[in-house]
């Protein structure tokens, strides 16, 4: 789940995480197919307080519901392919959110090699606990001046070879209220999908809501006087 920085990655995976913790069975129009309504969030990039204060705006009063019982975040990165799996075989989840992926991965982004035997280390804990792991990633310096595509992603072309889906947020060029979802690659995704983005508000509350518009990638691309 791959952006620029400051597109708001975060803030929508922490909703979807929220919204599988509560048993809902749909997310901004899309099914959930949950088992266990338990969600694990990695966060290397906000501290306890952050998360804390991030939560409360965006869940207002009703920040101290139970369901936040089935949302564990985790900061300590230290052992972390042994820790999650210590964690899953105790309580199955659903979903394992790592934000984000340069900050886990130690080495050279663009050793193809090096980044796919990392990341076989997550493939390994998907397939023993049946699980969805989300890695949040960057795009490369200037990739907004280009239509949403998979060869966007900073680094080798190893992170988006591996992974079974590609999303890429990217806010609106003519106004900053509204995001767009890209499916840039899916193995299991129609064709027609990876065409036109899914139009978002990001709302002041830190939540997205889905718009009924679809835009094509190509009218998605920032130029020098949209960035002034």
């Amino acid at each position: 789940f791959a952006g620029s920085s400051d597109t708001g990655k975060s803030t929508f995976l922490r909703q979807l995480g929220l919204a599988i913790a509560k048993g809902d069975d749909i997310f901004l129009g899309w099914e959930i197919k949950a088992e266990h309504n338990r969600v694990i969030y990695v966060s290397t990039e906000d501290d306890r307080i952050a998360i804390s204060y991030l939560l409360n705006k965006s869940l207002g009063d009703n920040a101290d519901v139970e369901y936040l019982n089935n949302f564990t975040y985790i900061f300590n990165t230290s052992g972390l392919v042994d820790n999650l799996d210590a964690i899953l075989s105790k309580k199955p989840a659903d979903c394992v959110i790592i934000d984000a992926l340069t900050d886990i991965y130690g080495g050279d982004l663009n050793q193809s090699n090096r980044v796919r035997e990392f990341l076989n280390q997550f493939f390994t804990l998907v397939d023993k606990h049946n699980c969805l792991f989300i890695f949040i990633h960057h795009t490369g310096k200037r990739t907004e001046e280009y239509p949403p595509n998979k060869n966007n992603l900073l680094g080798s072309q190893g992170i988006e070879g591996r992974a079974r889906q590609v999303i890429e947020l990217r806010r609106d060029p003519k106004d900053n209220q509204f995001r767009h979802l890209c499916l840039i690659k899916g193995n299991y995704i129609a064709d027609d999908l990876k065409t036109k983005s899914f139009k978002m508000k990001f709302n002041e509350d830190l939540t997205y809501e889905m718009t009924d518009e679809r835009v094509d990638f190509e009218e998605l691309v920032f130029s020098q006087m949209d960035k002034n």
